[in-house]
């Protein structure tokens, strides 16, 4: 197993070089260094292949909008409270002197149901996330174990 793990290694090794001398011509500057270590397994493989997947950016964006819906599903209102100034006046018109002023509160308050239906919205999404992150982590497995049979059968065609 730790020779399919090495192999695995020095082919996304080789890859990735290939892939990087392709992303410096385009004028990318990523120079972190790849380490092989023979110890890997293919866990710490697709884990590690995992936190530098760029879908990762798109996922924690939710998560963070779903953290502010929650915050918002339990406020006491519904919406941001305001506060309303207006003076109108007839100075243009006719000048007679009339004045009117309005001053208002905005307090939305939830609708029956309505913080519920939020609250169980966000506990919706939230498993959605989660198994998009699962999906996302299968996804990848999937692809180092095509990579591990790809390495495999040219050896098989070796011998």
């Amino acid at each position: 197993m730790k020779f399919k793990i090495l192999i695995i290694v020095f082919g996304l090794s080789y890859s990735f070089i290939t892939f990087g001398q392709s992303v410096a011509l385009k004028g990318h500057d990523d120079d972190s260094p790849l380490v092989v270590s023979a110890d890997l397994s293919l866990e710490k493989v697709v884990e590690k292949t995992y936190q530098r997947n760029p879908h990762l950016n798109v996922i924690q964006a939710w998560i963070d909008h779903i953290d502010a819906l929650s915050k918002n599903s339990q406020s006491l209102w519904a919406d941001d409270p305001s506060l309303t100034v207006s003076h109108y006046n007839d100075q243009l018109m006719n000048n007679e002197g009339l004045q009117e002023w309005e001053v208002g509160i905005d307090l939305p308050l939830w609708l029956p149901g309505q913080k519920a239906a939020r609250q169980k919205t966000v506990e919706h999404q939230r498993s959605l996330i989660t198994a998009s992150q699962s999906a996302l982590k299968l996804k990848i497995a999937g692809i180092i174990r095509e990579a591990l049979w790809s390495v495999e059968l040219t050896k098989n065609q070796m011998m």
